[in-house]
């Protein structure tokens, strides 16, 4: 705008100030992060990973509801269970990650049942009852007879 032209009025609203009729929506019902399915409630589950003089830490998190946040919770202490144990640093942890595991996995067993679709994890065997977790007992076993008996 140069100098000459003059300025428009600026439009101003003299009337009264208009009221909400409702208040904004809110958001109640989170579906699953996986399957779109309700319930579902917020979960962290932790992973350590250990290689040799490094480890790693992992958080996976989400809204899930109860049978995919099951299988996630079931893969993730598997997992930690398996890889946690072969660095320097990761004992302590991995032992912390395993005692956290289960708790959370004790809250998505009381959560009410979604209604399954196409998309929702299968939870597959319990943690106890998998291969992975069986041979990181009979690794943890041998290195602990190895260390005694050497």
């Amino acid at each position: 705008m140069s100098p000459t032209e003059p300025e428009e009025p600026t439009p101003t609203w003299d009337g009264p100030m208009p009221e909400w009729t409702s208040e904004p929506p809110r958001v109640d019902v989170v579906p699953c992060g996986v399957c779109a399915a309700t319930p579902t409630e917020r979960f962290n589950f932790f992973q350590q990973v250990g290689v040799y003089r490094l480890h790693e830490a992992k958080k996976t998190e989400g809204y899930w509801c109860r049978t995919c946040a099951l299988s996630i919770g079931r893969r993730v202490q598997t997992r930690t269970i398996f890889t946690g144990w072969a660095g320097y640093g990761s004992l302590g942890p991995n032992m912390t990650n395993i005692g956290e595991n289960p708790s959370e996995l004790k809250a998505v067993a009381k959560m009410d049942e979604a209604e399954p679709n196409e998309r929702t994890l299968k939870p597959g065997p319990p943690v106890v009852a998998r291969v992975a977790v069986a041979l990181a007992i009979i690794a943890i076993v041998f290195v602990i007879l190895w260390t005694l008996l050497a």
